[in-house]
């Protein structure tokens, strides 16, 4: 999933900011917020 979202340079929303908060130059946008 992050793969793709980086490949595709849009922003992942997830509620899990942990896991994907660690992937340098990923866009996150955590959807609970």
């Amino acid at each position: 999933i992050a793969a793709h979202a980086y490949a595709l340079g849009t922003t992942l929303v997830t509620a899990n900011m942990g896991e994907f908060n660690r992937i340098k130059g990923l866009k996150v946008e955590n959807w609970l917020a």
